[in-house]
């Protein structure tokens, strides 16, 4: 699947596994390939990921970007006291274009990224039931999520599709191999891509509807 300047998405995948192995990395590949599909549609990719180290902990008291995609949430700490703690921070937001760090809006999807595992000897499909405790402290602030690392995509419209939804797989675990037929893009590559489009025509109905009846 070649997203932009030719890049070829699994090759892209593979090499960053294989050379340095760490999530935040894969910001060459998931920025590219949303980039290419919020073209013309009025939104953009923004990672936030990195922002929870200086939003996070402490607690800011003052007005912080990182708010927006986050909610408080009072937990107990080792010593059995509560502690207050910035919870459901996603890795990517999709927003209108119209957002910015010092007026951040509100996220129409939230992108939850991990790191595939032994993508390049024996890859193991992500599954969101492992990661559920995070999922719905998402669902708390966004109820679109696209949950992937990259090879397995699953597309979260409800709290109980972290058990139910099925997934896109850009990936043949059985025979080790990428689903790629050799075209530009594969059938497979296809239905992710339309599965993205959707969610972002969705989200962008809601919202036009909802501005509607704010300006009526």
């Amino acid at each position: 699947m070649n997203i932009t300047y030719s890049f070829n998405y699994q090759k892209m995948m593979e090499n960053i596994y294989k050379d340095a192995r760490w999530e935040a990395y894969y910001d060459m590949v998931i920025i590219p390939l949303f980039s290419k599909c919020c073209e013309g549609k009025g939104v953009k990719i923004v990672p936030v990921h990195a922002t929870r180290k200086s939003g996070r902990k402490p607690l800011v008291k003052k007005k912080h970007f990182i708010e927006t995609y986050s909610w408080v949430k009072n937990v107990p700490n080792k010593k059995g006291e509560i502690e207050e703690k910035r919870v459901g921070i996603p890795d990517f937001v999709i927003v209108p274009l119209e957002s910015e760090y010092e007026n951040p809006q509100k996220a129409l999807v939230n992108i939850e990224f991990k790191l595939p595992k032994d993508l390049t000897s024996e890859y193991v499909e992500i599954k969101p039931k492992t990661y559920k405790t995070e999922l719905l402290h998402q669902f708390e602030i966004c109820k679109n999520i696209i949950f992937t690392d990259g090879v397995t995509w699953y597309f979260l419209e409800d709290k109980e599709d972290i058990d139910e939804a099925e997934p896109i797989k850009l990936y043949d675990s059985k025979n080790k191999c990428w689903k790629d037929n050799g075209e530009e893009y594969s059938d497979t590559e296809i239905e992710l891509l339309n599965r993205i489009e959707g969610i972002l025509d969705k989200v962008l109905l809601e919202k036009n509807i909802v501005n509607h009846k704010t300006s009526n």
